[in-house]
Parts: C-alpha cells; structure tokens; sequence
C-alpha cells in the first residue's frame, strides 16, 4: 500500500513537472511571436557620471537613431547582439539587455568610473578609470577627478599600466579616490618622465614634492602632520613648498 502512494506521488511530481516546463515553453513562445513596440533605457548614474545619454544607446541599437527595430517581432531580435554592440560603447562598463512580458527590450546600462584626468603638453587626454584603463574624454561631460600632467611622449592607449610610471599613477590615484579626506585637498598632479610627483592642493598655497609613488601611505601621513600640527602653528602662508620625499623627515620651505 506504501508503495503504491508514494509511485503515485512520483507520478504527480513528474505530470506536474512536464506541465510546468510546457506552460514555460508557451509563454515563451507567446511573447517571442508578440510584435516589438519598444525599448526601455535604463542607466546608472548613481556615482554621478552622465558621460552617455539615452539617445547615445538608441543610436547604437539602431544606425538611425528614431524608430528603433519599430516592426520587428520579440523572437526575431537577438539581443546577445544589442549587449554587444552597448557594450564597445567607451563609457559603458557593462550592460545588460532582456525583454519584458509584452515583449519590450529593456536595457540596464553599468558607466565606467573615471578617478582621474590626465593630459600632456602634446595634446593628448583621456581619464583613467577605477580599473586602470584609459578611456577618450567626452564630449557630454567632463568629470570631477584630479587633474594628472604628465610627460609630452606619454600617451597611454589602453591602460595606464603600460609602464612603471603609469603603474605607480594608478596607485596613486587609486589611494586618492579611496581617501575621502586627500581624494578632497588635492586637486592637480605633475608626473615627469621618472615618475616623480608634485602635488597641488585645493586650498592652501604649498605645493607638494611627494617622489614617486612608493610608501604613499606613509607620505600621506606626513603631510597629516603638515596640515593638523605644522602650518595651525608656524601660519597657512608660511611656507611654499613641503616635501615628504625623505624617510622620516618632512622639509618646509
């Protein structure tokens, strides 16, 4: 008698199953043969970027930019294609593209984080985002990074860490934008052909020979000093250049 219940019960579970993945294969064969009306953009702009626009999109979608696959039905769009296409965009970092229950293209587009700008005497620009790779400066907007100098025969192409003077840029950028504190004071950085750095604030009238970008931390913490003990005692105006190059010494002047 157990038996017979539970060969039962296994039979339900398998109807019921079949039942459920052919109700799947109906709706989903209902909205892939539902006519395209429309596509729904959504793009992140929570970190305060606005380098691309929804028109940027619908221009990649669509050569045309106006009736975007107007005609077209659900199950003849390849969408893997538009995520693609969205997704060679410069300052798209990355994109995600579903259709909805009436067979709308919805569109959830990620940009790309710039955490700093950089531009030399030979009229190269470009940012450098949080991932190290260097992107084109746009035309729409212009972000809110320091500002990096750097030599005339630098012209990085795809990642700032091309080379080791780059790579220590990244770092140094990379600690500035995780320091809610200095990413605020400093607003400029000159990179010669060493990899040596000189720091602009944002306030005060010193500039900064900081050196290469090694012990960042502890240079950092030096100028703390600087800045909490130093200038509140000797004047804001006292000096004109600090330098934390030197271990264990900070040399005003």
């Amino acid at each position: 008698m157990l038996r017979k219940i539970k060969i039962k019960r296994g039979v339900y579970f398998v109807a019921g199953a079949i039942l459920l993945f052919v109700l799947i294969g109906f709706v989903s064969k209902k909205q892939m043969d539902k006519p395209f009306s429309e596509v729904y953009i959504d793009i992140d702009y929570s970190q305060g970027n606005y380098f691309i626009h929804e028109n940027d999109i619908r221009k990649l979608i669509n050569a045309l930019g106006n009736e975007v696959l107007t005609g077209s039905f659900a199950g003849d769009i390849n969408l893997r294609n538009i995520e693609t296409k969205i997704e060679k965009h410069p300052f798209v970092k990355e994109a995600e593209v579903f259709r909805d229950l009436r067979g709308n293209i919805k569109a959830k587009i990620k940009q790309k984080k710039p955490i700093a700008r950089i531009i030399n005497n030979g009229g190269f620009g470009a940012y450098i985002t949080d991932a190290g790779e260097v992107i084109p400066l746009s035309d729409n907007y212009t972000a809110r990074v320091v500002l990096v100098k750097i030599p005339s025969s630098k012209k990085y192409k795809v990642s700032i860490e091309e080379d080791e003077q780059g790579k220590g840029l990244f770092e140094m950028v990379s600690y500035l934008e995780a320091s809610k504190f200095w990413k605020a004071q400093i607003a400029e950085i000159s990179m010669d052909k060493r990899g040596e750095m000189i720091l602009y604030p944002q306030v005060t009238r010193q500039y900064i020979e900081f050196g290469k970008a090694e012990d960042i931390e502890t240079k950092f913490s030096k100028l703390h000093i600087f800045y909490t003990k130093i200038l509140p005692e000797k004047g804001w105006n006292t000096y004109e250049k600090v330098n934390v190059k030197y271990k264990d010494q900070i040399v005003c002047e």
